[in-house]
């Protein structure tokens, strides 16, 4: 090699496995217990990307749960960023989604809420910038006052896509170097609205 330029590396990394955003469902439901502990969950359909700092969502074991977690804790990078993103579900009438989060050693601002949940109707599995993310806000998420790894639970969000469309569901967790709160999820649904 005479000169950088020269070296075109296109192939996945070793350890990285590649992922490719499923074709839509009608139902889903992610548990995570059948995930091993402290590896990077890679869930067939599912998208679990490190857009900034080179952290994924990870599979955690406590008292025979296994839940993701996602964290800043011990990294030296301004920003950390980290994307968990669902397979598309069809939403062929009123689909409600459901799930757990939890928080631990927060050191965030009490203001700040590191875990973001979005969903989006064009995400193709490529275009996580360029694509339209509409933000969760009726959901409840762990706060500052709460207790470490006491999971709560959403409540029961109606999915305000139209009929005949399909969406993606995007857990986001953000920190940077001092703000290194961990948070974790656990038990994702969405089924048809009863």
């Amino acid at each position: 090699i005479r000169d950088y330029r020269e070296v075109n590396m296109t192939e996945l990394r070793c350890g990285e496995v590649e992922q490719v955003l499923g074709a839509p469902v009608e139902t889903l439901s992610e548990n995570f217990q059948s995930m091993t502990a402290e590896a990077t969950i890679y869930i067939n359909g599912w998208m679990n990307i490190a857009q900034a700092g080179g952290r994924y969502w990870v599979a955690k074991s406590f008292q025979g749960n296994t839940y993701a977690q996602a964290t800043a804790y011990k990294t030296s990078q301004p920003s950390v960023v980290s994307w968990f993103i669902t397979n598309p579900v069809t939403i062929s009438a009123q689909k409600v989604l459901s799930f757990q989060s939890a928080m631990a050693h927060w050191t965030h601002a009490t203001t700040d809420t590191p875990l973001e949940v979005y969903y989006s109707t064009d995400y193709d599995g490529t275009n996580l910038t360029t694509a339209t993310w509409t933000r969760i806000t009726n959901a409840t998420l762990p706060a500052s006052t709460g207790v470490n790894y006491a999971f709560v639970n959403s409540g029961n969000i109606n999915l305000p896509v139209e009929a005949g469309k399909s969406c993606v569901i995007g857990f986001k967790y953000w920190g940077t170097s001092s703000k290194t709160t961990s948070i974790c999820i656990d038990n994702i649904s969405i089924t048809a609205a009863k």
